[in-house]
């Protein structure tokens, strides 16, 4: 992007600064916007055709509070110096991750560390709020894709990429973008992809996304025939072969092996499945998702906590914690903490009095010893002003013209003063700065923030060692003493690595200090030649 792009105007005239450009996807980049820290700019590659950018001055007219909570709705155009459409403003991602992240249960861990099972309840069911507030607008999602669904650290959600819905307005149909093929309901597959889409095969791709968030990432329609064989998701879709049908058996096909049970799900989840997987009986016959949002409520708030972790819950009625069999049984492990019960670190910590004794030798650094250096110097010879000659005769006369100044006037400082006035202006202003650069040097290397940092670091470690190795120290049990004794090993293996760091400062400030003082007694010496 050239220079004359990177400030651009939206439709009232306010002119926004890019920065920290990113590829999003084929569209286009996302930027920051230079003080303006709540909101981003979107760039497409190309410039938006006529039709684009009517859906564009749509969405930006119809924005609006409700859009704003589910969506990272344009809310202003931004134009180029030519008056051309070329981008939008939109707020700012502030989501851990995206809803693909979630739904792979492996990145999910690392992602969403906190996320438990009611996470993903929360989650689900604000999909299903955004899907009813952008019908509320008369508006169809057409596209989508869990890799465009921002996920935030509270379990809402914010829709991404809005200018590839399907916006009605001005009495005109804006259509949609296709997204992944296995969020396409069967009555499109294989369809040509210019149709209008419709609320109700909206409804089929969230009732995919709503059982993959609650399963772990599996699809719905992923099985397996009685040979072995599995075909693609499109070929299932597109037959109506919900793995968990009732005539899933009488058919030929059962669910992967390893897969969820779905008696993990209340039973008004799994009639709402198995309505909308079901073939169609009629225009709009898919549960709606109002609905989902209800029957996902409910669901939430029924949840129980496992007494063996806090962070698996499930369902009323089941006899005991699936998480935990899943756990035990088969070593799989879906949420965060599961990985320290599957791989427990060895107790290998010292006691409280040793680590004490390295923490408090690690706060022993060596005193910092100012010492003026000692340095040769030179001074250098005296400079006439050149005056530049344009023919060679000029300089070879200018230059035997100096020599025999400089040979006059060398037992004569008075005079060599007043002909070499212009040297010694600048040696004066040369010898000033470098003393003032010696002396902040020197403070730099004397007074040092970062080593006053590490010794609080230590202070703190060794309080909170004196605290639990103490007879007054509140007993507790075991694990928790293990817990703690390895967070302060940790501390002193960081401590250790800020120490190197604090030395390897001090030994490039007091390198800094002695250049700054070599170059102070050159520029004395050079003062002196006068």
């Amino acid at each position: 992007m050239n220079a004359a792009l990177k400030i651009l105007r939206d439709s009232e005239g306010r002119l926004f600064t890019l920065e920290n450009l990113r590829d999003e996807d084929d569209d286009g980049v996302v930027s920051s916007l230079a003080g303006e820290p709540a909101l981003e700019a979107r760039i497409f590659r190309t410039l938006p055709d006529a039709s684009a950018q009517f859906r564009l001055k749509a969405m930006v007219l119809g924005s609006d509070e409700a859009l704003a909570e589910v969506a990272l709705w344009p809310n202003g155009l931004l134009h180029n110096d030519r008056d051309e459409v070329t981008g939008y403003l939109m707020p700012v991602r502030t989501g851990l991750g995206t809803l693909a992240d979630l739904l792979d249960t492996k990145l999910s861990k690392r992602v969403f560390p906190n996320g438990d099972y009611a996470f993903r309840v929360k989650v689900a069911r604000h999909l299903a709020l955004a899907v009813q507030v952008i019908h509320e607008h008369d508006h169809v999602l057409g596209y989508v894709d869990p890799a465009a669904i921002d996920v935030l650290a509270d379990g809402t959600i914010r829709l991404m990429h809005g200018h590839r819905f399907q916006i009605h307005a001005w009495n005109k149909v804006f259509p949609a973008r296709r997204g992944p093929s296995e969020y396409w309901p069967p009555e499109v597959q294989g369809e040509d992809t210019t149709q209008p889409r419709t609320r109700d095969q909206d409804h089929f791709a969230l009732a995919v996304l709503v059982y993959q968030v609650l399963m772990m990432g599996e699809h719905p329609f992923a099985f397996v025939h009685a040979d072995g064989s599995s075909p693609t998701l499109e070929t299932a879709i597109a037959a109506y072969a919900y793995a968990h049908d009732e005539d899933a058996a009488q058919n030929g096909i059962a669910p992967l092996p390893g897969s969820l049970p779905v008696n993990l799900l209340s039973l008004d989840l799994h009639n709402a499945f198995s309505l909308t997987f079901a073939p169609l009986v009629g225009v709009d016959s898919r549960p709606r998702a109002e609905g989902w949002a209800e029957w996902l409520r409910r669901f939430g708030k029924s949840l129980l906590t496992c007494a063996g972790a806090a962070y698996h819950q499930y369902r009323e009625g089941l006899p005991a914690c699936p998480w935990c069999e899943r756990l035990s049984r088969d070593r799989i492990s879906y949420f965060q903490p599961d990985d320290a019960i599957l791989n427990p670190p060895p107790d290998n910590t010292p006691a409280w009095e040793p680590l004490a004794k390295a923490i408090a030798d690690l706060k022993s650094l060596p005193p910092v010893t100012v010492i003026e250096p000692s340095v040769r110097v030179t001074g250098r010879p005296l400079v006439l002003a050149a005056e530049q000659h344009p023919t060679l005769a000029g300089r070879l006369w200018h230059q035997v013209f100096k020599m025999i100044l400089e040979w006059v006037f060398r037992f004569s400082p008075a005079t060599r003063r007043s002909v070499f006035k212009e040297d010694l202006a600048l040696r004066q202003q040369q010898c000033e700065q470098a003393k003032q650069l010696m002396q902040s040097a020197r403070e730099s290397f004397a007074r040092s923030p970062e080593e006053q940092a590490f010794q609080s670091a230590c202070d703190d470690a060794l309080a909170i060692c004196g605290a639990f190795s103490s007879a007054s120290s509140i007993i507790i049990d075991g694990d928790a003493q293990v817990m703690r004794r390895r967070g302060l090993q940790a501390q002193l293996e960081r401590l250790s690595v800020e120490r190197e760091q604090v030395l390897q400062g001090r030994e490039a400030r007091e390198a800094a200090f002695r250049a700054a003082w070599k170059s102070w007694k050159q520029a004395e010496a050079d003062l002196a030649v006068f």
